[in-house]
């Protein structure tokens, strides 16, 4: 905001001084936070070892010990020399910087779960994270040649302009106000005046004149356009060759069974179920006692459980409107007598058995389809998630009871029934397993869960934790039974054991009914083929019969070798016939043509007789029907199933290829990787707070997707039209004369020169944040309600891209049309403005207002926002004073650490816009992006450690649009400088700004034809050396077996809700179908002698949960194990 006397300098230090003694105060608590290993500062250390943290013991490794680059350590490096992270309060930011790429995608040393750090699971960052940090150097580096260039070229031509010697040239006297130039508004370029010569608007050897001033603007300019877009290609190679490494082809199996053999596997022993006898000891492989660790917090997840699945995503394919009966596809007698009688199991069936055919098995599988999903009803399933966190409530309440008991007692049943201590030896491996496995999953056992692969282990232990993260984990009234006698505890407890019962019950019937997916249950499914009133006529009766006889009689005709070429060319047109016959049914049209010949002929007064009749008689039943149909239309949801297939080779051709030719818009394939998890959410469901917050289901019908699309987009034009209102409202209010007349005891401090610059400078900036701060959440809503995202990760970048989008145009338009538009209606009077006199008046206001009001905005944000919200987390240390846990575990994610903040990119993204468009006429303003950057750049490094926990992998999936942020800011930073030239009558500048737009389009352009399409999916050339296909990987079939049970084991993590994932085979039998057997498998059947099975075992659609890993053959005598499970054959 701007004051009478315009903008000072002193106004924008007096906000930057306020806001370094804000930065000062939050690296001193910060360090002191770092010094007691608070996990409000790194939420993801909550159930590690504090020395994670910080270990106030360690101490600074010899230069001998280090590696030259800095980033691998020394395996003779200690505990304490590995830990070591410098100083509590600026120790940090060299250690963070220090990390290599490599080490924080593949594990940070001395951050393990086990061993004080040392061992285990290991923090991570993944390519989104990477991405992120990637866009924040490449900025540091822009901002870096900025400065230089503004401060030391531009600055100096500024000052010494004549504006500011000569008030009496009229150009300098108009767009001053009639008043002298401050001293901040002399180091911009408002301090040029316009060419006041019309000869002497191009070309001008005089420096004083002020065109060469602008021709160096114009030139600077030019500089930071090109070394911009030598940087961005230059990361569209680094990116994509880091996505195809470590998330395209890497080496995902081999990778999760090294995690594995560090943390789930390295137990003292494992528990055979078949048997229940302790087998495959060993002892040594076991770190720590897991029965006496400390007590975790309900809301905590295991740590050594993955934040985020395998990238399963990369081996799968989401594919939509499936057939819903069998008048759809090719189907028999004995097809449609199964829809009929279970239209579910069909589906499944049908679309396992259809890309079955599609795609080729290899590698030794016996199909190339691993398993598949039918995706659930998501009002069932939104009913059932309701059910299940309900059940999960009351088993925290009743377990925290039972602990309660105990510590009342002062014993637990345990220590009654202690074995002897001859026999203590041998158990006490299995009770230190069994403790580990109960830590895992926070004591409350579902029913089935142990079962779970470590895939579907570790989304059960993210969504129990979860659950817990709302008031109350422990139930209502905690307190009082906590100080609550022995007796009534028990009482509590019957009580509690009662409703679990009931909730059990309520939650296995949600469960069972999402999980039979009963809302895809219509009429069109129950079809009897014998029944001819199945066809809307009878017409399409006899066409459906002739393609089914035509199917046979071409199957026969085309396996007759010696049939002639006459026969051959006669069979095509009869096929033809045939095709146009088969689409007429199975494309359900309302009336069936015939096929041309070629051959016309006159028609009849009889035939027009009857066409006449029948079109009249049919334009009244077509009426009536019309509003049901649009009815039904909107609300007819579409099935979707997710396809996982044995290799990446298949995944994409099932992605790329067309999977159907027909033309009957059936098998659609979404082309883009299906990065779980989906959306899920019920349409217009407000009761379930877990549907609030993702993207509403990708189910929905097509005509209810687009009316939700024309709903955001008419929202999204009237939050555009209309957004500065809002704004200029709550900014006047900063204006002294406003401020008088809401509190009259502020003109007290009229003449005050400190209360000033307050206004000018921290008020302002103040406001601006406030107002963007509600924005993500806003656009949030929007992406999730009407995007038509299909996963969450989609749903975030459409809120992205809104939020960009939306900052580009009020960010330099905002306050001059608002102010445009107010005027005008409190004068009760529209001015003729064209859209060039309204460019005119915002480059007009570019270099003075609109930069101030960014510049301290850049510095409120680096100076307090920044080291408040995220490098000291504010937030949580207030609830936590508050004493408002709830709140305190909101902040933090729920616990263990939220999500990265996708508003940190439109952020930073907003201050590159800056530096192209307004620090080439405010040079200050560089400096303070330059510092910006500085400080972001570690500070990200840190929080994508410590405090932010990601909930999907997309491989660094942001970066097309990270590149269209840099493109877009360039495109309107040269527009911007070419109206300011313009506006100062400088046309030879002016046309020469504008001349870098095109090479901007252009370079744009080649680079995504070049690279986005190998960014966005793998390529069947690289794809035919991975998952086992050069046969070096999967060699034998034991490898095979153990590659299947973790493809099953992450698609289900992945793509079957956890709360219907324990429903069993019963309920699952038709939603999801999984590949039972490998060639390997069926070879050691035909040794034996025996029949060929199956793909799965007693006509089951579904492996139930306990042998859903299974992969021996019926004749075994050996005990089926899990991929999880490990044998020591030296034990």
């Amino acid at each position: 905001m701007t004051t009478a006397e315009g903008i000072t300098l002193e106004g924008i230090g007096f906000n930057a001084l306020g806001g370094s003694v804000v930065l000062l105060c939050s690296f001193l608590f910060f360090g002191l936070a770092v010094r007691n290993r608070n996990t409000n500062i790194a939420p993801r250390c909550a159930a590690r070892n504090p020395n994670v943290i910080f270990n106030p013991d360690s101490k600074l490794p010899s230069e001998d010990q280090v590696n030259g680059d800095n980033n691998v350590i020394s395996s003779q490096l200690s505990k304490e020399e590995i830990q070591y992270k410098g100083s509590a309060y600026f120790g940090w930011i060299p250690w963070c910087l220090n990390l290599s790429y490599d080490a924080m995608i593949k594990g940070i040393p001395g951050t393990g779960t086990r061993n004080g750090g040392m061992g285990g699971h290991l923090l991570k960052v993944n390519l989104d994270a990477i991405i992120l940090i990637r866009f924040h150097e490449m900025c540091l580096k822009i901002t870096c040649l900025a400065t230089v260039l503004c401060l030391f070229l531009i600055l100096p031509l500024n000052i010494t302009a004549r504006c500011y010697y000569d008030m009496d040239l009229d150009e300098c006297s108009v767009t001053a106000g009639n008043r002298k130039l401050t001293n901040f508004e002399r180091t911009t370029a408002y301090n040029i005046q316009p060419i006041r010569d019309d000869k002497n608007r191009f070309v001008n050897a005089s420096f004083s004149s002020g065109l060469g001033r602008l021709y160096a603007i114009v030139i600077v300019s030019w500089i930071l356009v090109f070394y911009a877009l030598k940087l961005i290609s230059r990361e569209w190679v680094e990116n994509l060759s880091l996505r195809r490494v470590f998330y395209l082809e890497s080496s995902h199996w081999e990778n999760r069974n090294e995690e594995l053999e560090e943390t789930w596997l390295n137990q003292s022993c494992v528990l055979n179920e078949s048997s229940q006898n302790l087998s495959h000891c060993s002892s040594k492989k076991c770190d720590q006692d897991y029965s006496k660790k400390n007590k975790r917090d309900a809301w905590i997840p295991h740590p050594e459980q993955r934040d985020t699945l395998p990238n399963i995503d990369i081996y799968s394919v989401l594919v939509g409107r499936l057939p819903s009966s069998p008048l759809e596809v090719d189907a028999d007698l004995e097809a449609s007598i199964v829809a009929r009688e279970n239209p579910d199991a069909w589906r499944l069936e049908t679309a396992y058995s259809f890309f079955d055919k599609c795609v080729p098995p290899e590698n030794g599988f016996s199909s190339s389809v691993a398993a598949i999903t039918i995706l659930p009803d998501a009002p069932k399933l939104a009913l059932a998630w309701r059910k299940w966190y309900r059940h999960a409530d009351l088993l925290r309440k009743y377990i925290f009871l039972e602990e309660l008991l105990d510590e009342k007692r002062g014993y637990t049943i345990e220590d009654v029934n202690e074995e002897p201590s001859g026999v203590q030896g041998k158990s006490s491996s299995l009770n230190s397993t069994l403790a580990y496995y109960d830590d895992i999953y926070g004591h409350g056992k579902f029913p089935g869960v142990m079962d779970f692969g470590p895939e579907q282990t570790a989304i059960y232990s993210r969504e129990y934790a979860q659950g817990a993260a709302a008031c109350c984990p422990y139930g209502c009234g905690e307190e009082r039974l906590r100080i609550s006698k022995i007796d009534d505890i028990e009482i509590e407890i019957e009580e509690t054991k009662e409703l679990l019962k009931e909730s059990e019950i309520d939650w296995m019937d949600a469960m069972h009914k999402a999980a039979m997916n009963e809302a895809n249950k219509n009429k069109d499914l129950h079809i009897d083929l014998r029944d001819k009133t199945t066809f809307k006529n009878e017409e399409q009766e006899n066409q459906f019969k002739d393609s089914q006889e035509g199917n046979n009689n071409n199957f026969r005709r085309r396996a007759n070798t010696n049939m002639s070429n006459i026969s051959e060319q006669s069979q095509q047109w009869e096929d033809h016939v045939h095709n146009v016959g088969e689409y007429n049914v199975l494309g359900f049209k309302e009336k069936s043509f015939k096929v041309f010949s070629g051959s016309w002929t006159l028609p009849s007064v009889k035939s027009i007789k009857e066409a006449t009749e029948k079109k009249f008689s049919s334009m009244w039943k077509w009426a009536t029907d019309k509003t049901k149909k649009v009815v039904k239309d909107i609300h007819q949801e579409t099935t979707f199933a997710v396809v996982t297939f044995t290799s990446r080779r298949a995944a994409v051709m099932a992605r790329r290829c067309l999977l159907d030719g027909k033309g009957l818009n059936r098998w659609a394939p979404i082309k883009d990787i299906p990065v779980p998890p989906l959306a899920d959410a019920a349409s217009c469901d407000l009761k379930t707070c877990r549907g609030c917050c993702r993207p509403v289901t990708l189910t929905i019908g097509r005509r209810e997707q687009q009316i939700r699309k024309v709903l955001i987009y008419f929202v999204l034009l009237i939050m555009f039209i209309f957004y500065t209102f809002p704004i200029t409202a709550v900014a006047a209010l900063a204006d002294p004369e406003k401020l008088y007349a809401l509190w009259p005891q502020l003109q007290k401090l009229e003449n005050n020169v400190l209360f000033k610059r307050f206004l000018s400078g921290f008020i302002p900036a103040l406001l601006f944040t406030l107002f963007f701060a509600l924005c993500p959440a806003i656009f949030k809503t929007i992406a999730n309600s009407g995007s038509n995202a299909r996963s969450v990760q989609e749903a975030e970048n459409k809120a992205l891209q809104y939020f960009w989008y939306f900052m580009l145009v009020t960010a330099f338009t905002g306050s001059s049309l608002g102010t445009m538009t107010l005027n005008a209606i409190n004068e009760k009077k529209i001015e003729n403005s064209t859209f060039t006199t309204v460019l005119l008046e915002i480059a007009g206001t570019l270099p003075t207002q609109v930069s101030s009001t960014w510049l301290n905005w850049i510095i409120f944000r680096t100076t307090i926002t920044l080291p408040l919200h995220y490098m000291l987390q504010i937030n949580s240390f207030l609830f936590e004073c508050l004493g408002w846990k709830c709140c305190q575990r909101c902040v933090r994610g729920g616990g263990p650490g939220g999500q990265f903040p996708y508003r940190i990119l439109v952020d930073s993204g907003i201050v590159l816009l800056c530096t192209f468009s307004l620090a080439p006429l405010c040079p200050l303003l560089s400096l303070a992006a330059l510092i910006y950057f500085l400080y972001c750049l570690p500070l990200w490094r840190r929080n994508a450690i410590f405090i932010y926990r990601p909930k999907f992998d997309s491989g660094g999936s942001r970066w097309p649009f990270v590149a269209d942020i840099c493109v877009s800011s360039l495109l309107v930073g040269q527009i911007l400088i070419t109206a300011v030239m313009f506006l100062k009558k400088s046309y030879g500048p002016g046309i020469m700004a504008t001349l870098p737009i095109l090479p901007i389009i252009y370079h744009h352009r080649e680079t995504r034809k070049r690279y986005l399409d190998s960014f966005l999916d793998t390529a069947l050339f690289q794809t035919c050396k991975l998952d086992g296909l050069n046969g070096k990987t999967l060699s034998s079939g034991e490898d095979r077996e153990e590659y299947l049970k973790f493809l099953i084991d992450a698609h289900k993590a992945a793509y079957i809700p956890i709360c219907i994932a324990c429903s069993g085979k019963d309920a699952l039998k038709t939603m999801t179908k999984c590949q039972l057997r490998t060639e390997r498998q069926e070879m050691k059947d035909e040794v034996n002698d025996e029949s060929t099975e199956s793909h799965f075992q007693n006509d089951e659609f579904v492996l139930h949960p306990d042998k859903a890993v299974s992969f021996d053959s019926p004749t075994s005598t050996q005990p089926s194990q899990t991929y999880i499970e490990i044998s020591n054959e030296n034990c």
